[in-house]
Formats: structure tokens, sequence, C-alpha cells
């Protein structure tokens, strides 16, 4: 479900984190920083070596300050240039990057969930929202547990929910651990909890009679549908996407056990 990464000033970001988040979110990626008091966004790339070539160069030539870097998995929306992050707000020339899934009342067709969110909400929000931070605490609490990553033209950066993020050694802070070895694909899986591969089983956990990881992923789940459903909104448009493809929806389900279960296999050799 996308990941954010925030490099602050003075630190420095080496390729083996980028790598692996394009890897495992590899549905086009984007970065934003400031450069002589401008706003830059640079976005649409969907080759690693290409993205690289350019981040690196960037980093060295506003000399290692405040960067913000997003890799994009598609769950709603087509997967195309104008729907990779970061997105510009344009009424406060503010750069924003997010995580998650956001319910929104235009429902996505080919627009991503984010960018009509920048629509409908950021776009309208009155001058000066930035530095208000019971604006930004309202923001926060709508998106909940979803992370926002938000930047000015000076190159100033606040994050939204950034407690529910990870937050390394070096001071690098990363919106999941996508970034990491043990990752699987676009259901955030591991195989030591999702799909166990020895015994062939699966099982996820639940707070009474409410599911609260997904019994497919094992992600946590965060919306009422998804509590009442027992599987996560990307499951779930998987699931959809199957069943428009003529599948009926123990099929479909079924297609979509399977998926996770190679690619649980792939990553354990």
């Amino acid at each position: 479900m996308c990941i954010i990464i925030y490099k602050p000033e003075d630190m420095t970001l080496g390729k083996k984190p980028l790598k692996k988040s394009f890897t495992y979110n590899d549905d086009g990626c984007g970065y934003m920083f400031s450069y002589k008091n401008e706003l830059i966004i640079k976005k649409g790339y969907f080759k690693f070596e290409q993205f690289y070539h350019d981040f690196r160069i960037d980093q060295a030539l506003i000399e290692n300050k405040n960067m913000v870097i997003h890799f994009r998995i598609t769950t709603h929306g087509i997967t195309n240039k104008e729907n990779t992050h970061p997105f510009l707000i344009e009424k406060h020339n503010i750069g924003l990057v997010h995580n998650g899934i956001i319910d929104t009342k235009e429902k996505p067709i080919n627009d991503s969930d984010t960018r009509i969110f920048c629509q409908e909400i950021m776009e309208k929000l009155p001058r000066g929202f930035f530095n208000n931070d019971v604006q930004l605490m309202l923001i926060a609490k709508y998106i909940f547990p979803d992370k926002i990553a938000i930047m000015d033209k000076m190159g100033n950066v606040k994050i939204l929910n950034k407690h529910e993020g990870i937050t390394s050694e070096n001071g690098i802070w990363y919106s999941n651990s996508s970034y990491k070895n043990n990752t699987i694909s676009k259901f955030s899986i591991y195989d030591d909890k999702g799909y166990d591969s020895e015994y062939d089983s699966w099982y996820h956990r639940k707070d009474g009679d409410r599911h609260t990881t997904c019994m497919f992923c094992y992600q946590y789940l965060s919306h009422a549908s998804e509590y009442q459903d027992g599987y996560c909104s990307v499951c779930k448009y998987e699931i959809t996407s199957y069943m428009d493809d003529g599948y009926t929806k123990p099929e479909a389900i079924e297609c979509l056990k399977d998926e996770i279960k190679n690619v649980a296999r792939d990553s354990s050799g």
C-alpha cells in the first residue's frame, strides 16, 4: 500500500532501502525537495535506475537537505505518471504524499484516491493550514492510521500520524517496513505470520468477534468495513478484480490465496 520515506537534512539515504522500496512498491515513484526557495516535484519514474540517477544528482544539488520520496502500489485508479506521488496542492504550493487508502466522496476510476483527496479536501483548505496545528490534527484523525507527508516551498516537512511509521537508527523515517528484506509484495505480509508456507496454513488475529488483521495477508485492518469483511482493502480490490474477469467470489478468493502463497514461497527461497 505504498511507502513514504522522509530523509531529514544532513542524513544520507543509500541505495539499498530505495531499491527495496521500489521492488515491493513498483507502480511508480517520485520525490520532492526545495531548491532556491522553490518546491520541486519529480515523479512518474517506473524504472529504478532512472529514478536513482536523478535522485542522487538532486540529493547532492541541494546539499543533503530535506527530501520526501514515495513509491506507489496501485489500489485505486490506473497506473500512470499522473497518479504517482507527490501531488502538488496548487492553491497552497505544497507537495503531498500519502500511504494508505482514503475513503473519498468520488469513487476512484481513473484517478487515485490520493489524487481525489487532494482535489476534494486539500485544495479547499484555508490558506496557512500548513502551520495550523489544529487543522493538521483534524486531517490526521480523518486519515488515521494512514500517513501523509507535506512539504512547503522552503523545504519544511510535516508528517501526519508519524508515530505509525518507523524511524531507523540513522534518522530516516519510513511509513512502513517495505524497505526491509522481509516484506512480501503488495500484500505487506510476512511468511511467518499471514501465510505459513511450511505448514500450508492460514491464520489471523481477532479481538472478540472483530477481525483485527486481514484473513488473507495478515495486514492490520483500519476501517469499519474491513473489520466486518475480515480482510483489507487491498485484498478486497484483488478479489473484485478477479470477479471482474469472470470468476465467482469463491474462485476469486482461491486465486488470491494462490497468488500470496506463490509470493511467500518465492520470497522464502
